[in-house]
């Protein structure tokens, strides 16, 4: 009669454990989420105080003024710039100094080492364009490979369950 009796307490024992860590992983759970949730809303709230800072630092009138400021600077060197440099073409030492330009580049465009590196340069970007390839192509292999074996579908390997134990488990 006494085996019995054991058998029953060792089952209620069980069932109170198991109870006991479904409450346990309940809980966990739940402050997880609640842990989740705040660290959301604490992102939302900077987010938010953010782009409230940009908005006073947009429209405050030390902004508005040093916006102005720029504008007419800028529009004061384009004006500047553009009548140097109608002063300076209208001058016949300008007017040499583009002719010359003129003839180098013709002399360029149309010599021998002009032609040569050209080849070459059009060679270089070439070898480039094919080592960019294979970079390429190795990258894409390598992330197959690495999803195929995130995902378990590699059967070139074998996998182990590895049980971990848990403090909250007594």
């Amino acid at each position: 009669m006494s085996q019995p009796m054991d058998q029953e307490k060792s089952q209620a024992d069980t069932n109170n454990q198991s109870e006991s860590s479904q409450t346990n992983s309940t809980s966990q759970e739940s402050g997880k989420a609640a842990d989740g949730k705040e660290l959301v809303d604490e992102l939302t709230r900077l987010g938010q105080k953010f782009v409230e800072v940009v908005e006073v630092a947009w429209n405050s009138e030390q902004r508005k003024k040093i916006e102005e400021d720029l504008r007419t600077g800028l529009v004061s060197v384009a004006n500047s710039l553009e009548d140097g440099f109608k002063r300076v073409s209208s001058t016949k030492e300008a007017q040499d100094a583009v002719k010359s330009a003129e003839d180098v580049a013709e002399k360029v465009r149309t010599s021998k080492i002009a032609a040569e590196l050209s080849d070459a340069l059009a060679e270089g970007l070439r070898a480039l364009s094919d080592q960019m390839d294979k970079l390429s192509k190795d990258l894409k292999q390598k992330s197959s490979a690495t999803q195929s074996t995130a995902k378990g579908t590699d059967p070139g390997k074998d996998t182990q369950d590895i049980p971990i134990a848990r403090d909250d488990q007594s």
